[in-house]
């Protein structure tokens, strides 16, 4: 998305039928003038329904108002043509229907022009009004239902409702009134499927049995399943019954057209025409765009409302997350909302199977152990779940939808593993729903709580240039819980970063890496730490040239404040590969070794390495690189009470042993024992233990030459080991094996 977009002024689409033939956008003004040409031609006197069946939202009450109007300029040029419009689901009662129906019927009526021949028409209306209305229902017209009741003998008819004419007769006697009149009666009835079930078997036996005048069209407008179904629920009978009663009570019935998808298209691209002004105006919103589009994204749409309806939702949505996602994404996953809110609503609960995240920590530790391979069959089974929310009908559409939205999913078709190939740096750079970075946004309608804004991405960006800066920014994402998601953040974007600008922010994150915040040094578990590194070796990476590599490496190494991020990440450098190829050669690899050695040393020097709280990684670390200046620093150190105490703790709080059922614990004594023991020579480990005892029994240390008393935890540590010192044979000295700390 160009850098200089802004938010499109998507507006708010009405979902009013249209009233005008200029506003006809689907072409329906001719079918609307065959409607009423064929109503204006009729040579008969006998009743007719003619049915306009077509789903909500396709156009029907719009078709309505068209025919209407062609009638309605007929009315100019020919007399006697009267319309009526009515709507029952205005009416929340069979009583409210009939006599609100007979009220607006003798009101058209009245425009008769003849006033004997309107009088008597209208009383024939009355008596037909008050022989239908149901006599249990007439004493509950309160004063207030009835002021909107134009038919006021109703009352007085029903008290004489024994004198009154049979039903057969007040119609013959109201369809010669209509005859002589010389009138073509047409009655629009628009909503009838929104009614309850029994007002709407009410209407249509009204218009078919009751209210089947002379010279007499209806037009009605309804969605046949809902009607059908309605119909089957008020009689009591089966949906296929309802369907043959419908059939009946309609004697000219047809569909409306289905639309086109190349005019759904249109009227979607005519909605949306700001929103694709900026997407057509980039390359890789425009692939991504005519990569939905051939998935078969117009395919959600049914109808015109269809598209208003999703038009209306982007205007209240995307403005709250337009810096947070790619827009052509948002737009599909929100006409997916819409369609299948079902799908929607779990889509999130599914991110472990779209984004190829682990679903617990055990599975993340089998991962890492490589015990076991992802469940393949498990996200397939997972998968076709997905799709059974939604019709079968459209699940092809939404497989080949989803798959283009999350890349992974097209892996579970082929027998390899999906989660062979790493997410393409670029999905996190397009704001792609697919990457982590931004997934959280499409669904909660901005970050996440752990998440990193675009914002902030972009003002740590904008701190490349100024190491201290940076490093404070680090350290407060750190405090609220996301200091390795900006750092995972910047790794995706150093591509984009000069060698100078991936220094400082390596130098950043080492200076502030001592810092027992969240980073997992608290907590002794490793993961943070070795991700984070994991991200700074990604970011080296990017630095095209060796030797301009091998000077920002050396250069970070010797002046990065925090000795456990040091180390990790000079770990990290020796260790990985990007894409089959190493950070760093192997020619120069004792030289990192060497420059990583010497600040390790420069620390224990100078005190310092004792008080980190992951010192007894680095000093095992160090054993690795130098073991002779590690095996000196730890013979020299416990040659002191304090430095024995020291050294105790400092292993007893570092990150211990891996356990197949718990993860990361703390080392029991005699894995301590075993540790050290691998430090130093034999006689150096009993001396300690030797110091170690005599330490404890006289409950007194020295510390910067002032005697404080042990407390119960030291007492309880000293003892510890001097005791499995005493129980370790020479084999358990040299032999088995110890998780690497």
């Amino acid at each position: 998305m160009p850098k200089e977009a802004k938010m499109p002024d998507l507006q708010l689409q009405s979902d009013e039928p249209i009233k005008m033939a200029e506003d006809d956008s689907l072409e329906r003004q001719r079918l609307a003038h065959s409607i009423a040409g064929k109503i204006l031609s009729r040579d008969t006197t006998s009743c007719i329904v003619i049915g306009i069946a077509g789903p909500w939202g396709s156009g029907k009450t719009s078709l309505l108002n068209l025919v209407y109007n062609e009638l309605h300029d007929e009315t100019g040029k020919k007399k006697g043509i009267l319309l009526l419009r009515f709507n029952p689901w205005s009416y929340s009662s069979i009583d409210q229907l009939i006599a609100a129906f007979f009220r607006d019927l003798r009101s058209t009526l009245g425009l008769i022009d003849k006033e004997e021949l309107a009088g008597k028409i209208g009383g024939a209306l009355e008596k037909l009004a008050a022989a239908l209305i149901p006599l249990s229902l007439v004493p509950s017209l309160q004063p207030a239902a009835a002021v909107s009741l134009v038919i006021s003998p109703i009352a007085k008819m029903m008290k004489n409702a024994a004198n009154s004419k049979p039903l057969a007769d007040i119609k013959d006697d109201l369809n010669g009134y209509l005859e002589e009149a010389g009138i073509h009666l047409v009655i629009f009835i628009d909503d009838l499927d929104r009614a309850e079930p029994e007002r709407v078997r009410t209407m249509l036996q009204l218009i078919r049995m009751n209210a089947d005048f002379s010279c007499t069209t209806y037009v009605v407008a309804f969605d046949r399943d809902r009607t059908a179904r309605a119909l089957s629920t008020s009689l009591g009978v089966t949906d296929e019954d309802g369907r043959d009663y419908l059939g009946k009570l309609i004697q000219v019935s047809f569909d409306l057209p289905v639309l086109e998808t190349l005019r759904l298209k249109i009227e979607v691209a005519h909605v949306l025409e700001p929103l694709f002004e900026i997407i057509f105006r980039d390359q890789n919103l425009t692939e991504r765009h005519q990569e939905m589009m051939n998935a078969g994204f117009y395919k959600l749409f049914d109808s015109v409302r269809d598209v208003k309806r999703f038009a209306n939702a982007l205007a209240i949505t995307m403005p709250l997350v337009w810096e947070e996602v790619n827009p052509v994404d948002f737009a599909v996953l929100e006409a997916l909302r819409l369609k299948y809110p079902n799908l929607h609503s779990k889509l999130y609960k599914y991110r472990w199977l779209l984004l190829n995240e682990s679903r617990g920590w055990e599975e993340k530790l089998r991962k890492v152990m490589d015990q076991n391979k992802h469940d393949r069959e498990g996200h397939k089974k997972a998968y076709a779940e997905l799709l059974e929310l939604v019709p079968e009908r459209q699940r092809d559409v939404i497989d080949v939808l989803l798959k283009a939205l999350f890349p992974h999913l097209s892996r579970l078709t082929f027998d390899h593993s999906p989660w062979e190939s790493p997410p393409d740096v670029s999905w996190s750079r397009n704001r792609l729903v697919c990457s982590v970075d931004h997934f959280d946004s499409y669904f909660f309608l901005g970050p996440g709580i752990q998440s990193v804004s675009e914002e902030e991405l972009k003002e740590a960006l904008e701190l490349t240039t100024n190491r201290n800066k940076l490093g404070r920014m680090i350290l407060k994402f750190d405090e609220e819980g996301k200091g390795s998601e900006l750092l995972r953040r910047l790794s995706m974007r150093a591509a984009d970063l000069t060698p100078l600008q991936i220094e400082t922010v390596i130098c950043a994150f080492l200076d502030v890496s001592d810092f027992p915040s969240r980073w997992g040094h608290a907590d002794r578990n490793p993961e943070p730490m070795f991700t984070i590194s994991m991200y700074l070796a990604n970011l080296m990476s990017a630095i095209p040239q060796l030797d301009q590599r091998m000077d920002v490496l050396k250069r970070s190494i010797e002046t990065g404040k925090g000795i456990c991020g040091v180390v990790r990440f000079v770990k990290s450098i020796l260790s990985v590969r990007f894409q089959g190829e190493a950070v760093i050669d192997e020619a120069n690899l004792h030289i990192i070794r060497q420059v990583a050695c010497k600040r390790i040393s420069e620390t224990a020097k100078s005190g310092d390495l004792l008080k980190v709280p992951c010192s007894a990684s680095v000093i095992y670390r160090w054993m690795e690189w130098d073991n002779e200046s590690a095996k000196e620093y730890i013979v020299s150190l416990i040659e002191t009470h304090s430095g024995v105490l020291q050294l105790l703790q400092s292993f007893q709080h570092s990150e211990g042993n891996y356990s197949h059922s718990r993860g990361c614990i703390e080392p029991s004594y005699a894995d301590l024992t075993k540790i050290i023991g691998k430090l130093i020579p034999r006689d150096n480990l009993e001396q300690a233990a030797a110091r170690a005892r005599s330490i404890a029994e006289r409950g007194l240390i020295e510390e910067n030459g002032v005697e404080r008393e042990l407390n119960d935890a030291e007492k309880e540590l000293l003892e510890g080991f001097a005791r499995a010192v005493r129980n370790l044979n020479t084999d358990e000295t040299s032999g088995g094996e110890t998780q690497d700390v």
